[in-house]
């Protein structure tokens, strides 16, 4: 079922899933219409997708560049963790922000968005 607690988990999901699905990656749309959860927006989106009535948006190159810079910042951090188990999460983050030399808020993105996958 829904990993997200609350009576928005559904849809949460069913609109993460539509997104997904329209930026190239169906790998939820596809979950979701296995396990019998798609809404009837994703069964359309899927249709569509299968009819080729809808072509999911191509990614630019530095959008991919960007994505695999945010996965080496959470796998430098989540590396830390894992190497160093007495350490706190904040220190690893500050470490992460002066290695890519990049603002906190963008650490903790990546962390996020990494969780997620």
């Amino acid at each position: 079922m829904d990993k997200q607690p609350g009576c928005w988990a559904g849809f949460l999901r069913a609109r993460q899933s539509i997104e997904l699905g329209l930026e190239g990656d169906t790998s939820l749309l596809d979950r979701r219409l296995s396990a019998g959860h798609a809404t009837v927006e994703e069964q359309k989106l899927a249709a569509d997708l299968l009819m080729g009535r809808i072509k999911p948006r191509k990614k630019r190159m530095d959008e991919l560049l960007a994505e695999d810079r945010r996965q080496l910042v959470a796998e430098y951090v989540l590396k830390g963790e894992r190497e160093n188990p007495g350490t706190k999460r904040e220190a690893l983050i500050a470490r992460a922000m002066e290695h890519f030399d990049v603002p906190r808020s963008e650490v903790q993105t990546s962390l996020k968005n990494y969780r997620r996958k």
